[in-house]
């Protein structure tokens, strides 16, 4: 289940302009909770807020997760050949164990 600062971190991304009153109706939750949100990740540096004409926009800084994910998914799936090919060329007992080792840490994270 996504928790309450992520949905408003996503809402930002999408609707940068829009006020507090508007991201609590959109997302259904308390314009208080929502004012406090955006201070805290102000304060953070999770947003970069500006004013231009009197028109608020929000700038996400946070790194977006599911980016990240797909980004880790992407580096461990070029690191598993390279490591297979280390297993085959290994010849003794202690070095197998140390490449199965790190071959099942990468699969774990696929």
């Amino acid at each position: 289940m996504e928790r309450k600062t992520d949905k408003i971190i996503d809402y930002l991304r999408n609707h940068p302009v829009d006020t507090n009153i508007e991201i609590a109706d959109a997302l259904k939750f308390d314009k208080e909770l929502v004012r406090k949100q955006i201070s805290l990740f102000k304060a953070r540096g999770w947003i970069q807020v500006t004013y231009e004409n009197k028109v608020r926009t929000i700038i996400v800084k946070k790194e977006d997760p599911k980016s990240m994910v797909e980004y880790k998914k992407e580096i461990f799936t070029e690191m598993l050949p390279t490591l297979l090919s280390d297993f085959e060329e290994t010849t003794s007992i202690q070095e197998r164990n140390m490449v199965a080792k790190m071959i099942f840490r990468v699969l774990e994270n696929l």
